[in-house]
């Protein structure tokens, strides 16, 4: 009978070959040429309303499933790419300034963790990476407490005018990617990797979507440099096709070898 450590063996070895290298630069290519062969899919425009390779997703059944069917896929057309003014970002860098918890932003109470994690850590004077944005609030916060620079990556495309910000589509972050190796100091992820490889927003179909955002957010950090991390955290299951959520099993697979 499968175990889930023998439905695994796929994750097992991406790890393996990713981390067990002694070559730092040979690992960060491995890492995002193995990604590259998933995004050469492109955006996922209609994600399946039915859990695909229910097997893998669900870890032989070790993985709950319900559905909660979403399609926030960008449509990133001319008309519909956002802008992030210079004006816009100030504004919202003064607000978190002045009083926190009268920014904008999603997840109430929660999101405040962003602001005090980047605080206590002392970010002044770091370039940080925040992975899946909707809207600034979380770059906000990391500029109001002082970090010098913030590279956004997103599958919503992005006109940022600010310039202490800088944005990449994430499908063109594997062609990019050699410039971005251990470049930063902090990464932030809130409520985003969660959604990764489900294709709610457009992400490309991926058992192991997630495992690898983990990965390829281990290229781009510094030795030693700080995740901000926020995931949902219970029993693991997938909501299909809205989100994950982390329990024993997943939430370790998420930390392996970092």
């Amino acid at each position: 009978m499968d175990t889930v450590k023998n439905q695994t063996e796929k994750v097992e070895r991406y790890f393996s070959s990713a981390l067990c290298k002694a070559n730092i630069d040979e690992i960060n290519e491995n890492i995002f040429s193995e990604w590259q062969e998933v995004a050469n899919a492109g955006l996922t425009k209609n994600p399946p309303k039915g859990l695909p390779n229910p097997n893998e997703f669900l870890l032989n059944n070790y993985t709950r499933l319900s559905h909660e069917y979403m399609n926030d896929v960008p449509k990133n057309t001319k008309e519909t790419i956002k802008i992030w003014s210079k004006i816009f970002v100030d504004v919202m860098i003064k607000t978190a300034k002045n009083n926190a918890t009268n920014l904008p932003r999603p997840y109430g109470q929660e999101s405040l963790a962003v602001n005090a994690a980047t605080k206590y850590f002392n970010i002044s004077g770091l370039e940080g990476v925040v992975i899946g944005s909707l809207n600034p609030w979380a770059e906000a916060y990391a500029l109001a407490n002082g970090a010098k620079h913030i590279t956004t990556i997103d599958y919503q495309k992005y006109i940022i005018t600010h310039p202490q910000m800088d944005y990449i589509f994430a499908l063109d972050l594997p062609a990019v990617s050699k410039k971005y190796y251990n470049k930063f100091d902090f990464a932030i992820s809130f409520s985003s990797i969660e959604h990764s490889g489900l294709g709610r927003y457009g992400d490309p179909i991926d058992p192991i979507g997630d495992l690898r955002e983990m990965n390829k957010i281990h290229c781009l950090l510094k030795p030693k440099g700080l995740l901000f991390l926020g995931l949902p955290v219970g029993i693991d299951s997938i909501l299909y096709n809205a989100h994950r959520v982390y329990g024993r099993i997943r939430l370790a697979m998420m930390f392996e070898g970092h």
